[in-house]
């Protein structure tokens, strides 16, 4: 029967660290262009009546445009058409299904506006923007 020996490491070895951190500082997640993912996309209608399902050909286009811009300039525009909000003004429903669907705890909840009343909105995490509902009728957030 052969005889197992505890290892021990030995003293003075070299370890070499090859990862990198990926984490993107809010700073200098302002000065990439904007990114999308569609992995924490939620459904759920958020209006029964008068729904209208939107062909991906409508937004795709601004879409598309706005991975040419940088996310300061987005968050900057005098326009303010796609802008960050506080998740607390949103619909009690809307915060529950959130925390839901996005694990975590954000400061803003971004919006990006298509037309007068059409929204997508979701959570920038880093240079990324996790769409989570699309909201045709503007029901997530009404105005006031």
């Amino acid at each position: 029967m052969p005889k197992h020996r505890k290892k021990q490491p030995k003293s003075g070895a070299q370890v070499e660290l090859t990862k990198t951190p990926t984490h993107i500082s809010f700073l200098q997640s302002e000065d990439c262009k904007v990114r999308w993912s569609f992995s924490k996309f939620d459904a759920y209608r958020w209006c029964y009546d008068n729904y209208r399902e939107m062909p991906f050909t409508e937004i795709g286009q601004q879409l598309k445009a706005y991975e040419s811009r940088k996310w300061k300039e987005v968050r900057n525009d005098s326009h303010k058409r796609d802008h960050p909000i506080d998740p607390d003004t949103i619909l009690l429903d809307a915060r529950k299904r959130l925390a839901q669907q996005v694990k975590g705890d954000y400061d803003e909840l971004w919006r990006f506006r298509f037309g007068s009343a059409k929204r997508l909105w979701g959570v920038k995490i880093g240079d990324v923007f996790y769409a989570v509902w699309w909201d045709p009728l503007h029901k997530v957030c009404p105005s006031k």
